[in-house]
């Protein structure tokens, strides 16, 4: 057990925790009415299931405890933005609580949000510098530091009124429930949208030319968003050539080590037998003939080059990697113009969400935020499901007033068919919460009295 130091003194970290926690879990706490969010306004809920959306106003830590009674290890993704603890105040939220106090703040928190995790889900937590480090000892102990994923490094504005060092980054810190029951995180790739439009716009400017004009084109365009970082190309960029079938590049035919498949392979003009790779092929000679049937075989110029096989962009997949750039103040700007003016600060990156979203979750997980903000997680699946007719879930707790007055609005602009739900904790039972649950395998149960 890790030991941490609080004001001077040694203590049990889950010991201090597991007392207040305990005091707060025992006070009884109800759900008000439920009322369904719809474009136009706010209507009294039908029967709720699992297969809804739901947001809460509310402490999150009983409404985190009477999840579990439903949802214990069902969870495939949460993603939270908990207090960065910086001191500073924003639209009346302050954003400051003493060190120790925010360390047993979060493991209350964390500590459940383990128990919600599926034996292959995983948690990813948003932080900045202030209590980064912190964090992360309190994430080893918690998911065991066998369990850590990685972080993404996100760059974003620079702080222009730093006394020192400018700070250009957040961290996105990701834990697994069981780091070895995770497959390979591997989707394919968005960023090939934007190369596939440009190339389809390119075509209808040019009309029917030489394949080779259109690839001259193609490049100089992917080279100027490298150079300007209009759009990120990293990663994609070397899709840019092109033939008759569409946009492609060359993949290596080369084999990594020694042993590689041996092979003639027959140049089309000369007949002769071209030049192998040093450490043989990395594919058989029947993966090449189909390839070459469908017209997707570069051939070097003549015997003295290397035959290669290539990669369709329409192909394309990408990793989660560890590094993201995204000014965000595109998104406060963004969220500001959806309200008509600036009620929130520092919403988070919905391009970030929606690709954690895609890389961590499946097309029917439920995805948990109990730090809900501004909605972004919520705006973030409503528009997945969208793009590609998945059909995941979102349940989201926000404590502050953001929940009526900056995530309902928001998504009330975005959303089309899906259904929301929305209740408030209350100190007191009103309505009876059995008029709207259909049994006890649906969500939210044993909603209508937490202890």
């Amino acid at each position: 057990m890790i030991q941490l130091s609080f004001d001077g003194k040694s203590d049990s970290l889950s010991q201090e925790i597991g007392e207040e926690a305990a005091r707060q879990i025992e006070q009884k706490k109800y759900i008000g009415e439920w009322q369904r969010i719809t474009p136009d306004g706010l209507e009294k809920s039908g029967k709720l299931n699992l297969d809804q959306n739901y947001i809460f106003k509310g402490d999150n830590l009983p409404l985190l405890h009477s999840l579990n009674h439903v949802l214990k290890g069902k969870l495939k993704l949460i993603y939270i933005d908990p207090p960065y603890n910086t001191g500073k105040t924003f639209f009346g939220y302050s954003d400051s609580m003493a060190h120790d106090e925010w360390l047993r703040f979060m493991k209350n928190r964390l500590e459940i949000a383990k128990e919600l995790l599926h034996e292959t889900g995983t948690i990813f937590i948003s932080i900045d510098i202030n209590e980064m480090a912190y964090l992360k000892v309190m994430c080893d102990e918690i998911f065991e530091r066998s369990n850590f994923v990685g972080e993404i490094i996100w760059e974003t504005a620079s702080d222009n009124n730093a006394r020192q060092i400018s700070n250009q980054h957040e961290y996105v810190l990701c834990y697994a429930k069981e780091r070895s029951n995770l497959k390979k995180w591997k989707v394919k790739s968005e960023k090939i949208n934007h190369i596939v439009k440009q190339y389809d716009e390119i075509k209808k400017v040019l009309g029917n030319v030489d394949p080779s004009i259109i690839q001259k084109a193609l490049r100089a365009w992917i080279n100027g968003m490298k150079k300007s970082r209009e759009i990120d190309l990293s990663g994609v960029s070397h899709y840019s050539y092109v033939d008759a079938i569409g946009v492609f590049y060359p993949g290596n035919s080369a084999n990594t080590r020694s042993g590689g498949y041996d092979m003639d392979l027959i140049h089309p003009v000369t007949g002769k037998v071209c030049k192998k790779p040093l450490n043989g092929y990395r594919w058989p000679e029947k993966t090449f003939r189909e390839a070459d049937e469908r017209g997707d075989v570069l051939w070097p110029g003549d015997e003295k080059g290397i035959p290669k096989i290539k990669k369709r962009i329409e192909t394309a997949t990408e990793l989660l990697k560890g590094y993201y750039y995204e000014d965000n103040r595109g998104s406060t700007k963004a969220l500001s113009k959806m309200l008509g003016e600036k009620k929130f600060h520092n919403p988070k990156s919905l391009n970030l969400l929606q690709k954690i979203i895609r890389f961590a979750s499946g097309n029917d997980d439920i995805i948990l935020d109990f730090f809900g903000g501004s909605g972004s997680t919520a705006h973030a699946v409503m528009n997945i499901n969208n793009e590609d007719g998945s059909n995941r879930k979102f349940i989201l707790i926000e404590k502050t007033d953001f929940a009526e007055e900056v995530m309902i609005p928001r998504l009330q602009q975005v959303m089309t068919e899906e259904i929301i739900n929305f209740a408030k904790l209350q100190s007191e039972p009103k309505g009876n919460m059995f008029d709207y649950v259909e049994g006890k395998d649906t969500v939210l149960d044993q909603f209508y009295s937490l202890k």
